[in-house]
């Protein structure tokens, strides 16, 4: 929780640093780090969890290599929060509430960064325009009722025109995009588990697989045994790393073809390709054909994230633009969370009609983004 809230603000945070025209690129390019934090938690996973050491600290903790690798993988957010506290707050912010002196001095810090050779004498702004609210602003009271009277104020007008829809279209898209790269993404390990260690000399589907029978056209050919087995391949660290790369790769690409090509055109080409390799899922046999696909399937959608996240930092005005970019990832949380557990209820039992299910969410989306401004 205390991860994935701040994450929806980041976005926000640097598109207010960044010109309109290039806002969903930088958005999309600082994305990588999803990419690359996957391919890091696979790198180091398959490291440290290949020991079986055991230290006994004071008789009261058992320190085993997962608690390393936990510390390990917190290490990145503690510096990313450190460094948080040397950065300024945003300009278009200290605006919205009325502090034009603050939002000056972000401004010329932000051109003595950029042209490490010019003076503050070379900075020529001298004064900014106050907004129309500001003085409002500067009158609002403190404190935990000034709080929630803040919050409310920044969530009704996304309920209002003309901000209603574009918000609810985000919502809905971020829903579905987490829906389905959160939701299959948690499984993904313990699926990929499951096609590796399975008989490859008999083509077999995905659900097949998943539900412990091979079989060919001719007839049925075995029932795998169902055992408790905990055990996990070294194939899976690698799928994992795969993944992160092909992450890594989507993101880049996006990035660089943002320069050229229209945001929406790239939206709905990402989930309509990611709803397509849904449906093949359940029909195709040959296993590297099928990871193929999986990757695809959940690629496409979770990379889509970052470019709705460009959506709505674009779209809405300042004084509202964190909640819009906070509400539709918490509506993405939901999604991810009911992905989860719909996968876990109705997987073993109806495997082609969920991912039927997933990959029609994908289509759906691909939609949706109609409604979305391109640019």
């Amino acid at each position: 929780m205390c991860i994935s809230a701040p994450s929806a603000t980041i976005y926000a945070y640097l598109g207010e640093f960044t010109k309109t025209e290039r806002r969903t690129m930088m958005i999309s390019f600082a994305s990588v780090a999803v990419g690359l934090s996957s391919i890091s938690v696979g790198t180091l996973g398959w490291i440290f969890l290949s020991f079986n050491w055991r230290l006994n600290l004071l008789d009261v903790v058992e320190f085993r290599p997962w608690r390393l690798l936990l510390i390990l993988y917190s290490l990145p957010g503690a510096i990313g929060a450190a460094w948080m506290v040397f950065l300024p707050e945003s300009p278009k912010f200290y605006l919205s509430q009325g502090r034009d002196d603050k939002a000056l001095a972000v401004l010329q810090r932000m051109f003595l960064e950029n042209h490490r050779k010019c003076t503050v004498e070379d900075f020529v702004v001298k004064r900014i325009t106050p907004e129309v609210d500001a003085e409002e602003a500067k009158a609002k009271p403190k404190g935990f009722l000034a709080v929630m009277g803040s919050m409310w104020q920044q969530t009704v007008p996304l309920l209002r025109r003309p901000n209603l829809l574009y918000f609810v279209v985000c919502c809905a898209l971020q829903f579905g995009m987490f829906f389905v790269s959160a939701g299959m993404g948690l499984w993904y390990p313990e699926i990929v588990n499951r096609i590796t260690s399975a008989n490859q000399s008999v083509p077999a589907t995905i659900c097949e697989v998943l539900q412990g029978v091979h079989s060919s056209d001719e007839d049925f050919v075995a029932y795998v045994e169902k055992e408790c087995d905990d055990r996990m391949t070294q194939d899976v660290f690698v799928y994992v790393i795969v993944l992160g790369s092909i992450y890594t790769f989507l993101y880049l690409a996006m990035s660089t073809l943002l320069q050229k090509i229209r945001r929406g055109h790239i939206l709905f080409f990402n989930l309509f390709t990611s709803g397509v390799c849904g449906v093949l899922l359940a029909y195709v046999n040959d296993p590297y054909f099928v990871l193929l696909c999986f990757c695809a399937f959940m690629v496409f959608a979770g990379s889509s994230i970052s470019l709705v996240n460009g959506a709505a930092v674009s779209l809405f005005p300042t004084h509202v633009r964190a909640m819009a970019v906070c509400l539709s990832l918490m509506m993405g949380r939901l999604g991810s969370v009911a992905g989860t557990n719909l996968i876990g209820l109705i997987m073993e039992d109806s495997c082609t009609l969920t991912f039927n299910v997933f990959a029609g969410c994908s289509l759906l989306g691909a939609m949706l983004t109609l409604v979305l401004p391109s640019r």
